[in-house]
């Protein structure tokens, strides 16, 4: 069974506490990787600018929300078993192509960004269940491109 490690950095805080089978341990945000046991990280409500994704391969569900997030890097293509991604509240520009890999992903909640259009390769997301994308500047024309695009979808505009 997967253990749920829940990482909490608020306010600009330079480490986080770890509680992992009962023990705790103070690391910076960027040392951490996880481990197989792990399934889901939840990091929300901090001064996060940069995710550690080569170190994250492992999780299926990952909460960055409220953080100060821009962009994502190509390396996000190794979050290959996501089935679940909260990027919402952040200032998200763009999603680079490489989200094509997420082809696990089932809930995908980007409401609240800085977004006007999405990458094609989100075609590729054929389980997804749920987009949110409230909050964003999409224009009518890019909302029937997307819907179009995923059409077993469920977005929240």
């Amino acid at each position: 069974m997967k253990k749920i490690l829940i990482l909490f950095a608020f306010f600009g805080l330079s480490s986080m506490v770890i509680t992992s089978c009962c023990k705790k341990e103070e690391v910076p945000p960027v040392a951490y990787t996880c481990k197989d046991s792990d399934s889901k990280i939840i990091w929300e409500w901090s001064v996060l600018k940069a995710t550690p994704v080569e170190k994250w391969q492992c999780l299926d569900t990952l909460h960055l929300s409220g953080n100060q997030l821009t962009t994502l890097p190509p390396e996000v293509r190794e979050w290959k078993n996501l089935k679940r991604l909260y990027l919402f509240n952040n200032q998200l520009t763009s999603l680079p192509p490489e989200v094509r890999e997420w082809k696990n992903l089932e809930w995908f909640h980007l409401g609240n960004n800085q977004l006007t259009t999405l990458p094609p390769e989100v075609r590729e997301w054929k389980n997804l269940k749920e987009l949110g994308l409230y909050g964003n500047k999409f224009s009518q024309t890019e909302r029937d491109k997307i819907k179009a695009w995923l059409p077993n979808t469920k977005i929240y505009w």
